[in-house]
């Protein structure tokens, strides 16, 4: 009996021993490449970035590792104001709940249905599990308080079309500084705008608009092409015309002043020997004119009598 009983106290302290040995064994963990731990000593930090690797804390209920994905991106999609009703999406129970459906207003009075997607990382362990409960719906609202806010502000022309890249910029900047301000430890790194339409029951209008204003902006820019190809040429025979009438111009005076010195001197020669030069003008008329007359008539003074024919040939 005596050995019976040596033997189960020895067994059972084998087993204390064994017990204490995996219980101090607990405390190995292992950290992932993709994330980091914070570990925690009666509910105080002790380490609040544990680098991936094997380590080791003492067990619970001393030490606590809260172990934190942060090089991995997170999603979740904005459907607070969209006309979608798959189940369990935040419009659709909005829906059940109201019977109504979803919408934002845009700065104009427009309706304006959207969904939105945000891809975030964690940027702080301690505040990320610390400082704010449900981080993932603080972000929903945070995002759709910034959507009503921007939205709010602008046109449901510029929301529909050339502006989503700047409501998306937009939507990240003040999200992230409210973020900031509320130390939740996230961090926005892509927002993006998805399936932005109005109402179903406008949509036929609103495409008629988007797209009249797309033909707008094609004829403008043929007619701008077609400017540009014309107006050099344009410019091209304006250029010609004006150096042909800069020739001319330039012709015709000088053809003036050769003759205001003809003149001139022809003038001079008359004053000085006026019958001389007379004559001399004279014959060189005849000579320069009769060449041109092919028929001359002669008649007497009285012109009773039918005058005699003479025809003149040229060169006589």
């Amino acid at each position: 009996m005596k050995n019976t009983i040596s033997s189960g106290k020895r067994f059972a302290f084998y087993i204390l021993i064994a017990l204490i040995v995996l219980y101090l064994a607990s405390g190995i963990h292992s950290i992932g490449q993709t994330q980091a731990g914070v570990q925690q000593r009666f509910g105080r930090i002790i380490n609040p970035n544990v680098k991936p690797g094997i380590h080791y804390a003492l067990p619970w209920p001393i030490d606590k590792v809260d172990k934190v994905s942060v090089k991995i991106v997170q999603r979740i999609l904005i459907d607070d104001f969209s006309s979608r009703l798959e189940k369990n999406s935040t419009s659709y129970v909005f829906r059940e709940m109201t019977g109504l459906t979803p919408y934002c207003i845009s700065g104009d009075n427009n309706i304006v249905n959207m969904i939105c997607a945000v891809q975030y990382t964690v940027s702080d362990t301690v505040d990320y599990l610390f400082r704010i409960k449900a981080n993932e719906r603080l972000l929903r609202d945070v995002i759709s308080n910034s959507i009503i806010r921007c939205l709010a502000a602008l046109g449901v022309d510029e929301i529909l079309t050339y502006g989503k890249r700047g409501i998306e910029n937009t939507l990240k900047t003040e999200a992230q500084k409210k973020l900031d301000s509320l130390n939740c430890g996230l961090m926005i790194s892509f927002v993006e705008l998805r399936d932005v339409r109005p109402p179903a029951t406008v949509q036929g209008a609103f495409d008629d608009v988007i797209n009249a204003k797309i033909d707008k902006r094609k004829i403008v820019s043929q007619a701008q092409s077609r400017r540009n190809e014309q107006l050099p040429q344009a410019n091209a025979t304006a250029t010609r015309m004006i150096e042909k009438a800069k020739t001319y111009k330039l012709q015709k005076i000088l053809a003036a002043h050769g003759e205001t010195q003809r003149f001139s001197k022809q003038l001079e020669a008359y004053q000085k020997m006026k019958k001389v030069t007379k004559k001399r003008l004279y014959f060189e008329f005849i000579k320069q004119i009769f060449p041109e007359i092919e028929k001359v008539y002669i008649v007497d003074k009285e012109g009773n009598q039918n005058p005699a024919k003479i025809k003149i040939f040229s060169g006589i």
